[in-house]
């Protein structure tokens, strides 16, 4: 179940995706101060929702 190991080590040996990964993660900490998951942004601003009934009234609220 999950992803084949085979799978899994091919992309663990990409060092292109693994620096577009770093790079992604270091500008969400950098930008929108993200410090885990889940860590919603909705239209640039980070939202404090941790789950769906805390996240649908931002996304209707910013007509998302």
């Amino acid at each position: 179940q999950g992803l084949p190991e085979a799978k899994a080590r091919q992309c663990l040996a990409d060092a292109k995706l693994i620096e577009r990964i770093a790079k992604t993660n270091a500008d969400a900490v950098k930008i929108h101060q993200v410090q885990g998951t889940p860590t919603f942004i909705v239209n640039g601003r980070k939202v404090s929702a941790f789950n769906w009934e805390r996240l649908l009234p931002e996304l209707w609220a910013n007509g998302a």
